[in-house]
């Protein structure tokens, strides 16, 4: 029987999420491995959307970001890896409370560990994602509900997320809000004569379109067009509002 504690969590002041991911202890080379990897992309992966996601504004990108990260990104995920699961019964219980036979084979338990951890890690990133996104007052989907609806988990199910308490998320750091700028405007001979603002990533940041990163890759896969100044990248403003009209037609009616 694998040692249930302590459990290893991914807590303090580098996880800046709301949920404490705990697992059981990693029982040779290989588990501890994943279990290191694991936790921490999916600490940085949780802290990195919750810094972008939190700068939204927009209701129309919010909802498609909703859209895209919840109901498409991570509910796949979750599904995907809960047909691995299944697949290969790598269930919680025989882990913890392995066979002779499943005992012996090590390759098959330490499988086991990591795509169980794996399925834990998903459900984090994606109660952290609703936490930011999802409104007040509408009913958002628990742990229990993740395993048993997409990971195709059989009731009852053991949960590894904990909330944090009202004093532990008041200790966790914040960025500081941006100080808010007005956006430059930079005459450009064009055609007409006609003047177009410009908008370097930080102000288009500010006006709530997501994290620099988020908009480098847009401009890197050409869904949003800019040119770069030295190593500065500025958009038009009527391009962005293209993008942003864009967006919008993505984003199925309510």
């Amino acid at each position: 029987m694998l040692d249930e504690k302590p459990h290893l969590a991914v807590e303090g002041e580098d996880d800046r999420g709301v949920f404490v991911l705990s697992f059981l202890k990693p029982f040779n080379q290989k588990c501890l491995f994943y279990h290191q990897r694991l936790m921490r992309e999916t600490v940085l992966y949780c802290n990195d959307l919750r810094a972008e996601l939190s700068t939204l504004t927009d209701p129309d990108i919010r909802a498609y970001r909703r859209l895209t990260l919840l109901d498409q990104h991570l509910k796949t995920a979750l599904i995907k890896t809960g047909e691995v699961l299944r697949e290969n019964h790598f269930t919680i219980s025989g882990l913890m409370s392995p066979s002779t036979d499943t005992e012996s084979d090590t390759e098959k338990l330490s499988n086991c560990y990591i795509f169980q951890l794996l399925k834990v890690c998903l459900a984090k990133a994606y109660l952290e994602v609703q936490h930011v996104l999802v409104p007040s007052g509408v009913k958002q989907l628990n742990e229990n509900y993740l395993y048993t609806a997409f990971a195709g988990e059989a009731p009852p199910v053991t949960t590894w997320l904990r909330k944090k308490k009202i004093d532990e998320l008041e200790s966790i750091p914040h960025k500081p809000k941006p100080v808010e700028k007005k956006s430059r405007v930079v005459s450009e001979e064009k055609s007409g004569g006609i003047s177009e603002k410009l908008l370097t990533l930080r102000e288009i940041e500010q006006l709530g379109y997501g994290s620099g990163r988020t908009l480098r890759r847009w401009l890197d896969a050409g869904k949003l067009k800019g040119f770069k100044t030295g190593n500065i990248w500025k958009v038009e403003e009527s391009e962005l509002n293209r993008y942003k009209a864009e967006l919008k037609t993505k984003t199925p009616d309510k």
